[in-house]
């Protein structure tokens, strides 16, 4: 087995399987087969770039096949036999070699159509509740005017999510009240289809009050008629939602704690009202409770503005820092940190942390300093000193799925310094890209796959089952041991029939084709999904080998991975509206990935 550093060329790849186009085992030649050489070459001792170099080919040499493996040809030609790419070569028994192989992305050639133009298109099934409780209308609370500011945010936010506009629900002023806000939660969850999305931002005061019956205090947030909604009713009033969506996602940007110190920035408000008996908050936060009653941790993110014992703020002119960092990672100044390809919470939460790192506001604070000697007898006369502190220290807190991608704006390239001095990626971008998308799947919904550990190289067969709890659509992405290599295993040109039924066992492959372990030597990474509705998976493109359906491994090429099976086929095609109520445009999927060593 050779290794990645042996692999120099950018156009190597790495064999996953040789496909049998007919049930059984795959065909070897048992004699030769004549071809010619199509393009200049370099006959090598084996089947690897960077190969001993034998002899070099032009084109119109007649050469005779003996055998092919991986994408490459063993050939003989002027009494030495050697080893050269398949498409260097045409002829029946070129064409043969060729279809009768998996090859890895970097050797490939195609028409791959990028999808970056559609990724932003709205998805119906996705739905924003922003709530801006900075105004009481009972004139009880000290205005926070930079409200008005978070809620714009959060609408960019929101579209930077693909929720339609039609799907963007605003509380404020007199509508954003105790009873407004229960009313607008309810509303939205009668609108919600099991699958759903949604995202729910609360810019306002944060308080702490007595729970009702119970010698300790609870958090709570403050509406626009004055009155606290403590975490265990908000925790009540999201049931519902969150027993029918997908992912739900919640933004408080409110404080749950004093400041520490008067507030040195001229213009910063406190987003926190100290509880007039002196209470201080004893109970968990609202993920902690959700999850403590039942709630499937994968399927929910909280996102804080600042940690329990730091103080939240809002700017009169701009709003909450937290909230306006956020919406600027969102809207494309985050950095794809592991090359996947997407943007995930948590590299959203780098991003934002860094921001409200460089926050502009700065506090100048002036220091009266008595005369001193130093050590080397050198007098520091006396007078004021004048030093720069930061205005605020606010660490954004998040709880849940951070692997979740929210959206799919264009991410920001990746630090150089995420590169070994092999110029390699530290993580594997591919392997990233594959969590990412097992990481958008409903936990709730289960995918069981039985497969071997390991197989035989020219030897095993791989057979696998796979029983899933909804009834479905199967998709099965199959990534080589070369780890940059992309297939759509299945469905594929030779077996389409991908529909499958809850609790029944599903068998591959089936008679039309098999798979057999060609090497090399590593680990294969098969992700299995189960989708409510049929992927767009046509809009990869038409680049194939043999039967499969194959993908680009760079940046574009994952990017198009992810957003296309995370994508209901009529989403992409902007044929779902507000009244689709089946599963045609459910973009929700339960999923499994499974390791295969090939040894």
């Amino acid at each position: 087995m050779r290794t990645t550093l042996q692999r120099l060329d950018a156009v190597f790849c790495a064999l996953l399987f040789v496909i049998g186009m007919m049930a059984g085992s795959v065909a070897r030649a048992a004699s030769t087969t004549p071809a010619s050489v199509v393009q200049e070459t370099d006959l090598r001792d084996d089947r690897y770039v960077d190969a001993k170099i034998l002899a070099h080919l032009k084109p119109g040499q007649d050469v005779q096949i003996i055998r092919s493996e991986a994408g490459w040809v063993l050939i003989q030609v002027s009494k030495k036999s050697g080893w050269v790419r398949a498409n260097t070569l045409s002829g029946s028994g070129a064409a043969a070699a060729g279809a009768a192989t998996i090859e890895g992305g970097r050797s490939a050639s195609g028409n791959i159509v990028a999808t970056s133009g559609i990724r932003g298109l709205p998805h119906t099934t996705r739905y924003a509740l922003i709530i801006g409780a900075g105004r009481s209308v009972a004139n009880d609370m000290p205005a926070l005017t930079g409200v008005s500011e978070d809620i714009a945010a959060a609408r960019g936010m929101a579209q930077a999510m693909a929720v339609p506009a039609s799907n963007i629900f605003v509380l404020q002023e007199q509508d954003a009240g105790k009873e407004g806000i229960a009313h607008a939660i309810s509303g939205l969850s009668a609108k919600l289809h099991a699958g759903d999305r949604v995202f729910v931002y609360f810019s306002g005061y944060g308080t702490q009050v007595h729970q009702p019956g119970a010698g300790s205090c609870s958090a709570a947030l403050v509406a626009n008629d004055a009155q606290a909604i403590r975490t265990e009713e908000w925790l009540e009033w999201f049931k519902p939602v969150a027993a029918k969506a997908d992912k739900l996602m919640v933004f408080f940007d409110a404080g749950q704690h004093s400041p520490a110190a008067a507030v040195s920035w001229p213009r910063l408000q406190s987003k926190f009202l100290p509880a007039s008996d002196g209470c201080a908050a004893t109970t968990p936060d609202f993920f902690t409770q959700a999850v403590q009653a039942g709630a499937v941790p994968g399927n929910l993110v909280q996102i804080t503005a600042a940690s329990g014992d730091e103080a939240a703020f809002s700017d009169p002119l701009h709003g909450s820092p937290s909230t306006q960092a956020w919406r600027d990672c969102m809207m494309g100044e985050a950095q794809d940190l592991d090359n996947s390809g997407a943007i995930s919470i948590h590299e959203l939460a780098v991003c934002a942390q860094q921001k409200l790192n460089r926050w502009p506001g700065a506090a100048v604070v002036t220091v009266a300093q008595a005369a001193a000697v130093t050590s080397d007898e050198e007098v520091v006369p006396a007078g004021p000193v004048t030093t720069l502190t930061p205005a605020i220290v606010a660490h954004l807190q998040v709880a849940g799925n951070a692997a979740l991608v929210p959206g799919w704006s264009t991410p920001a390239s990746a630090p150089a310094g995420n590169h070994g001095k092999d110029g390699k990626l530290t993580v594997t971008a591919a392997r990233a890209a594959l969590d990412d998308i097992l990481a958008q799947r409903d936990s709730r919904r289960t995918v069981t796959v039985t497969a071997p550990a390991s197989v035989q190289i020219d030897k095993d067969l791989l057979q696998f089952s796979v029983t899933s709890s909804q009834d479905g659509y199967l998709y099965i992405v199959l990534l080589g041991s070369d780890g940059e290599s992309f297939y759509l295993l299945f469905p594929n040109d030779l077996d389409q029939g991908n529909q499958i039924k809850a609790g029944q066992r599903f068998d591959l492959p089936h008679k039309s084709w098999s798979i057999t372990a060609q090497g090399p030597a590593g680990t294969d990474k098969m992700l299995v999904l189960v989708t409510d509705s049929p992927r767009p998976l046509a809009k990869l493109g038409d680049s194939r080998t043999g039967p499969f359906l194959m993908t680009l491994s760079d940046g574009e090429g994952r990017a198009n991975l992810q957003w296309l099976l995370s994508t209901s086929l009529q989403q992409a095609n902007g044929q779902c509206n507000g009244n689709t109520l089946d599963k045609r445009c459910s973009d929700a999927f339960g999923a499994s990935l499974v390791e295969i060593v090939e040894k």
